[in-house]
């Protein structure tokens, strides 16, 4: 018996040191990535390149989560401005697009942006609030609505599955944020003579 047992351990020991070793190395040869105090856009041009792949997925969480927490600090007007810009570059929101759909757990990790981005978006004065939902009806009734494959962006339906698993993490006030918006986004529709979009 105690020799079956050395000869197991001996089995084990042969198959998990170089598994380790693997392990190891693709840790330390895995790119760095931006550092601690990098912004936004060079986190975002990270997850959208070649070396994001090369990540484990708990690293691609870790960059990911970074995204999301710079885009936490920005106030509403700073959100729709970097909203806009990245759409102007196809490649690299097809690319972002992309690798983002490709991290585990990733729905979590954006869902903790709709509540404070709400908040941010209704502590603004009303007729800010309007222009900015004039510019995003006028921008869903643009030609990057009608074909967001161009642009890098997911199609109506993907965009629809999204929202529905981001809008069931979140609390329920923050759902009730969320039912607030729509209503207020399908008035403003409304008052522009556009078809109601849901």
């Amino acid at each position: 018996m105690r020799r079956i047992l050395g000869i197991l351990l001996v089995i084990i020991a042969l198959v998990a040191v170089p598994i380790s070793g693997w392990y190891g190395y693709r840790i330390y040869s895995a790119p760095a990535g931006p550092g601690a105090g990098a912004d936004d856009e060079a986190i975002r041009d990270f997850i959208a390149s070649e070396d994001f792949k090369r990540l484990f997925d708990f690293q691609k969480r870790r960059h990911l989560q970074a995204y999301v927490d710079r885009l936490k600090e920005k106030n509403f007007q700073q959100l729709i401005q970097a909203m806009m810009k990245n759409v102007g570059n196809r490649e690299r929101s097809r690319a972002f697009i992309e690798n983002m759909q490709q991290v585990p757990g990733r729905d979590e990790i954006f869902s903790q942006m709709v509540g404070p981005a709400l908040e941010k978006f209704y502590e603004q004065d009303e007729r800010l609030r309007q222009r900015q939902m004039m510019l995003m009806a006028g921008f869903q009734q643009s030609q990057i609505a009608a074909r967001p494959e161009l642009f890098g962006l997911p199609s109506a339906e993907q965009f629809k599955g999204e929202m529905v698993r981001v809008f069931t993490n979140q609390p329920v006030e923050v759902q009730n944020q969320i039912a607030q918006f729509m209503l207020d986004f399908r008035e403003t529709r409304r008052e522009l003579g556009m078809v109601d979009p849901f």
